[in-house]
């Protein structure tokens, strides 16, 4: 146990140390006029770091790379091999970001997100503190995902969605447009909800939902596995929905009195 401490404890020094040295560029990487760095920057080969770009102290450039033009890029952030940062993004302090993703021009990922290798990330979206993106993701044009949420394996989000606090899309979700998911609510693996769709607080979508357009599922309720919703239903707040059952188009399920 004392070893593991003092190993830590040199581990800490060695990153202090780092953390103030002028910024490292490899000799193959380029770096634009104009370009601003601080220290403890690291850039790694081939990496391409284009004019008017700010990267602020202790981030990591790997190999590959590319930043385009007028990008900042806050403290402590990683981004990976071969990864693309769009004109006029903004990445602040302690962001993660993987090998061969692609962040488009006009996001905005705010402190302490992680986007896993091979993520799309979309022109101006907004991804809020913490949430997580995890790998082979894609996150449409103007979507917004909340403080906390994450976006499984695989998962399409599309335009103009927004997503609200510590919503779990799990692994192979598809969100049509104009998609809203309120805080806290899960859906599970293989749904697909099509375009206009609205999901309340705390409702739990379980796997292979189905949800045709401008369906309303209201607050807590529970869809179960393989349920569908034709175009245009509504299902109100506290309802439990069989697995397997079929409502159809413009059908209102009332509220429930919650129990």
């Amino acid at each position: 146990m004392e070893i593991n401490r003092l190993k830590s404890k040199v581990q800490h020094l060695k990153q202090e140390i780092s953390d103030h040295l002028p910024p490292r560029v490899a000799g193959s990487a380029k770096v634009e006029r104009g370009v601003k760095m601080e220290r403890g920057v690291k850039v790694g080969k081939n990496a391409v770091i284009k004019k008017g770009a700010v990267i602020k102290k202790g981030t990591v450039i790997e190999e590959g790379a590319v930043i385009k033009e007028d990008s900042q890029i806050g403290e402590f952030c990683h981004i990976g091999q071969n990864t693309k940062i769009g004109k006029r993004s903004q990445i602040k302090n302690r962001v993660k970001i993987a090998d061969s993703c692609e962040i488009s021009e006009d996001t905005l990922l705010e402190k302490e997100v992680t986007v896993k290798s091979r993520s799309r990330i979309r022109p101006q979206a907004i991804i809020a503190p913490f949430a997580q993106i995890e790998e082979n993701a894609y996150v449409g044009d103007r979507s917004r995902v909340g403080k906390r949420s994450q976006i499984g394996e695989n998962d399409l989000v599309k335009e103009d969605c927004v997503i609200g606090r510590q919503v779990t899309l799990e692994a192979e979700v598809n969100l049509g447009k104009r998609n809203r998911i309120d805080r806290g609510a899960v859906i599970e693996t293989g749904s697909d909800l099509h375009r206009d769709v609205k999901v309340g607080k705390n409702s739990h979508l379980h796997q292979f939902t189905h949800l045709k357009d401008e369906v309303t599922v209201g607050k807590n309720v529970e869809m179960g596995v393989e349920s569908y919703a034709g175009k245009g239903a509504v299902i109100g707040h506290h309802n439990k929905i069989n697995p397997g059952a079929e409502i159809p188009a413009q059908t209102v399920v009332k509220p429930r009195t919650r129990q």
